[in-house]
């Protein structure tokens, strides 16, 4: 299928829909404003009816495609809708993680700078029964992706929610630096950040 790990063509459909709505909406304002001189208004009208119509066609074009992924019945949107409604529970970074205890020993509210340091991310997904997705994390230094953790697959239904984790290495850390951690889906759609300064 099309865009069942692939969220363009949804992005591109919602891009498309806001910038038909947003034309449409200000068009009336901009015409009426009393800065736009009357010869300009045919040719405002102009402008914006042929951006609507290019637009209405990509959007037409693209919809079609993703059908098969975006509608209720498909597996895709219903994950897209049961994120939105499931909460992540926790992303916690620290330098210690106990495996049997599933938790981040020595957890961080700030970054020290360090030589070199071993940094744990331990993401916990309450997610609702039926929903199954392969997630990972991203870890960030000053916006530069540093390292991505191979997906896992959560599946929803359990009390205690899904966990996993990962560690990732860190040579140094400058002063000053700012890590993020993502949560993502294979098809791109971040569900978790944790920051730390």
């Amino acid at each position: 299928m099309i865009g069942a790990r692939d969220f363009t063509y949804l992005r591109i459909a919602v891009f498309h829909v806001g910038a038909i709505w947003l034309i449409s909406l200000f068009l009336p304002k901009l015409l009426g404003h009393p800065r736009v001189p009357p010869k300009w208004t045919p040719r405002i009208r102009l402008v914006a009816n042929f951006l609507n119509k290019n637009l209405y066609q990509v959007l037409f074009f693209v919809l079609p495609i993703y059908y098969a992924s975006a509608t209720l019945s498909s597996g895709n949107f219903l994950f897209v809708v049961l994120v939105a409604l499931s909460r992540l529970a926790t992303v916690d970074i620290g330098t210690d993680f106990q495996r049997t205890e599933m938790q981040v020993g020595s957890p961080l509210t700030e970054l020290p700078p360090a030589r070199a340091l071993w940094l744990y991310g331990l993401t916990a997904i309450k997610a609702p029964m039926g929903l199954k997705e392969r997630v990972r994390h991203r870890w960030y230094i000053n916006g530069k992706l540093i390292w991505d953790s191979p997906f896992h697959i959560i599946v929803g239904g359990r009390e205690a929610g899904f966990r996993f984790w990962t560690h990732c290495y860190f040579d140094s850390i400058p002063p000053r630096a700012k890590l993020r951690l993502d949560v993502e889906t294979e098809g791109g759609q971040l569900i978790g950040r944790a920051r730390l300064w």
